[in-house]
C-alpha cells in the first residue's frame, strides 16, 4: 500500500494539483471514488479517474475556490461542483464552444457574483449544453441541489 501512495504522489499528471495538495493526493483519489457512485449513468470510476487527472488542476488545484477534501463544506461542494461539471463537460465538449471546464466557467461567470452562484451557472450552462446530446433522462446531469445533497 505504501508502494502505491508513493507512487501516485510521485504521478507527473497529479502533480498539477499543487505542491501543497501532493500529500493529499490518497484522500483525494479515496473522496473521488467515493463521489463518483453509481449515481452518474454512463459514467464510469474510470472516467471520474480520467478527468480527474486531466483536470485536477481546475477542480482541486491551488487557483481554486476549495479542495475536494476541504473541511469546510461550502468549499468543498465548489470542488465537487468543478469534478462534476468537467465529467460532463469533456463528455459532451462538442456541445460547447469553450476549450476546458475552466474556459467555459470563465465566459460564464459575472466577476463580481458570489462564488456558488458561478457554479450555479456553469452546471446551468453544461446542463443545456449536453441536452440535445444525450439519449434519454437517464443521463442528465442532476440538479445543482440533488449534487449538493450528493
Amino acid at each position: 500500500m505504501n508502494t502505491l501512495v508513493n507512487m501516485l504522489r510521485d504521478d507527473l499528471a497529479l502533480q498539477k494539483v499543487g505542491p501543497d495538495m501532493i500529500p493529499r493526493i490518497p484522500l483525494l483519489l479515496q473522496i473521488l471514488y467515493v463521489a463518483s457512485g453509481c449515481d452518474f449513468k454512463g459514467h464510469s470510476k474510470k472516467g471520474f479517474l480520467d478527468v480527474f487527472i486531466r483536470d485536477c488542476e481546475f477542480i482541486t488545484g491551488s487557483n481554486g475556490i476549495g479542495k475536494l477534501d476541504d473541511s469546510n463544506e461550502e468549499y468543498s461542494l465548489l470542488a465537487f461542483y468543478r469534478l462534476i461539471g468537467s465529467v460532463y463537460f469533456r463528455k459532451y465538449s462538442s456541445a460547447f464552444e469553450a476549450d476546458s471546464p475552466r474556459e467555459l466557467l470563465v465566459s460564464v461567470s459575472v466577476p463580481e457574483e458570489e462564488p456558488l452562484n458561478k457554479y450555479i451557472v456553469f452546471l446551468s450552462a453544461i446542463r443545456d449544453g449536453h441536452f440535445h446530446r444525450i439519449s434519454g433522462e437517464s443521463e442528465w446531469m442532476p440538479s445543482t441541489e440533488a449534487l449538493r445533497l450528493h
